[in-house]
């Protein structure tokens, strides 16, 4: 049985890592058309530069498909 770490320090990387990538998304894009859009894809994109490394490969398309519940319709890309 493997075992993931999904404690609070795990969530403050991808929240550190979120934050960097709005960051620079908006330096890019100081007006992005749908600002919730843009919000959305940066979030997943941080959660899966922190997640998908530690993950089986099994596990990862269980992730994603979690990822895709939570936020239906939003497309985002590797980083």
């Amino acid at each position: 049985q493997q075992h993931y770490d999904w404690g609070l320090r795990a969530l403050k990387a991808i929240l550190n890592t979120a934050g960097k990538f709005l960051a620079l998304g908006r330096q890019e894009n100081p007006n992005p058309d749908d600002n919730g859009r843009f919000e959305a894809e940066t979030l997943i994109k941080a959660v899966r530069v922190n997640t998908l490394s530690k993950l089986t490969f099994s596990d990862t398309d269980r992730f994603l498909d979690l990822i895709n519940d939570l936020f239906p319709g939003v497309q985002s890309s590797d980083v």
